[in-house]
């Protein structure tokens, strides 16, 4: 190499040192020898010599640490503060509410409140490391990450503790929620082996559809309506996001429906349960108690509600479950219309992230919207009487360690794609001379 191309080749260097971004270095360096290449074609096209032409190209690039603190600016990843805004709001709900349960002496355990926070600290550990590391980097592990959780979701119902019928992975005095942490890492898996899948060849489509259809089956084997609810929808939502042919999501619907209404009519609880959403009124001592004992608490919350008047006993799991009536009637009916609209806006601000990323980046912002919109607004829906009573919990608000560091990963993996888009990674290197 030459001196002067040399020169080139250093001056790329200095340029690359003063981003500290260094997942657009290979980026910068390839459209700065282009533009480099442009600029000398065009002064040899005038005469010069080619060394006389790198020197001249050299001068008008200007100085290299201006033009890399330049590019450092421009290309400095910038997660979407709004989401992060929403997400901290959602936590502090959730801490605020489980202190007022703990001064009220309605936790079942007063350590849930102390647990909590470290949960949130733990969880705000793992968005953040998942923050700054390449999202992309997941996608050559989706059928790792597909194989471990079906493997380690046997494993919990095979041998897991049992609480409320639900299998839990025990590790030492740690109780895990495999299973209702295991819609999003299937997502996450999912996300990756879809990306780009061919659904117009019938083997790879039945392939695709046993992907999916296994984890269904799994979730609805291991007595949990809640994961198997949030599951299917959100698997059917990614698969029209994917690509897939609509017969193939029509039959894939059908035959989770059918399994599920067999699965509901095995079980009079169950069918008690799913029926007395059509009659709220029936049986008020027995199936439509609950729904009896919340339209008590949301009648009397008033607009600016009750204070720390709720009394034990008037609803079950309200750490959990119930959790959303408890702050309509605790704080007023203001705080409820406050947390929907800021639910709203979370879901949209999920989908603006993934409006203008790579395919991959897309699918795992609908899988998250997807997850997060099934929870949040089930749970509202069965509070106010318009969807079943099933155990479903808000988001970064309801008790749960399992939940909540696992949807703070979610959200760290948010912020490293919209910091990746922020960033610039897949866009042009702006003029700079």
């Amino acid at each position: 190499m030459k001196e002067t191309e040399k020169q080139i080749q250093e001056y790329i260097e200095s340029v690359c040192n003063e981003i500290k971004y260094s997942a657009v270095h290979r980026q910068i360096k390839i459209e700065l020898e282009d533009h480099f290449t442009g600029l000398i074609e065009d002064l040899l096209a005038q005469g010069l010599s080619k060394d006389d032409a790198i020197h001249k190209a050299l001068e008008q690039m200007g100085d290299a640490q201006l033009v890399g603190k330049e590019l450092n600016s421009i290309h400095k990843p910038k997660p979407d503060w709004w989401l992060l805004i929403l997400t901290m709001f959602f936590v502090n709900v959730g801490i605020i509410s489980l202190y007022t349960m703990k001064k009220g002496s309605l936790l079942a355990n007063p350590g849930f409140f102390v647990k909590t926070l470290i949960y949130v600290l733990l969880g705000f550990v793992i968005a953040i490391v998942a923050y700054y590391a390449d999202y992309r980097k997941i996608k050559p592990f989706s059928k790792h990450i597909y194989l471990g959780t079906l493997f380690v979701l046997i494993i919990t119902m095979s041998f897991g503790s049992l609480s409320n019928g639900k299998p839990y992975l025990t590790i030492g005095g740690l109780s895990i929620d495999i299973v209702g942490i295991s819609p999003l890492l299937f997502m996450i898996a999912l996300s990756g082996l879809y990306d780009g899948w061919n659904w117009d060849e019938m083997k790879n489509a039945r392939l695709g559809l046993v992907y999916g259809a296994i984890p269904a089956v799994l979730l609805l084997v291991s007595s949990s309506a809640t994961a198997f609810i949030i599951y299917l929808l959100s698997f059917l939502i990614l698969l029209y996001s994917s690509k897939a042919k609509p017969a193939y999501i029509l039959t894939i619907t059908g035959a989770c429906l059918m399994v599920f209404s067999l699965w509901i009519l095995q079980g009079p609880h169950r069918i008690n349960r799913f029926s007395t959403l059509l009659y709220l009124h029936r049986d008020p001592l027995g199936a439509g108690y609950l729904n009896k004992q919340l339209n008590k608490v949301l009648n009397s919350a008033g607009f600016l509600g009750q204070g720390l008047t709720f009394k034990p006993g008037v609803l079950p799991e309200l750490h959990t479950d119930f959790i959303f009536p408890y702050i309509i009637y605790t704080f007023g009916w203001l705080s409820g219309i406050v947390l929907i609209a800021g639910v709203v806006a979370f879901i949209i601000r999920i989908l603006h992230i993934g409006k203008t990323v790579e395919s991959y980046g897309k699918l795992l912002t609908i899988s998250f919207a997807s997850i997060f919109a099934t929870q949040f607004l089930w749970n509202i829906f069965m509070t106010l009487g318009l969807l079943p009573l099933v155990g479903i919990s808000l988001p970064f608000i309801s008790y749960g360690g399992s939940q909540l560091v696992a949807n703070m990963l979610a959200i760290g993996i948010l912020s490293s794609i919209c910091g990746k888009k922020n960033a610039g990674v897949d866009s042009q290197v702006p003029d700079i001379v």
